[in-house]
């Protein structure tokens, strides 16, 4: 699943992928231009999570217990 996704992000662009010739294997990703781009609106999106009201809890039934 993450190699999927990280494959996608290659395509469109976002992060680049680099393989090195060794054994075990190594592959080392990281964020182009385009990537990098995308920080500020991932920062306002967190900042607007964050600011998400607790959500309301439900409140138990009082029990009928005789």
């Amino acid at each position: 699943m993450l190699i999927q996704q990280l494959r996608q992000l290659e395509q469109d662009g976002i992060v680049a992928r680099i393989v090195h010739a060794q054994v075990p294997p190594k592959v080392e990703y990281h964020l182009t231009d385009w990537g990098q781009s995308l920080c500020p609106a991932l920062d306002a999106l967190l900042t607007w999570a964050e600011q998400r009201p607790a959500p309301k809890r439900a409140r138990k039934a009082p029990s009928t217990r005789a």
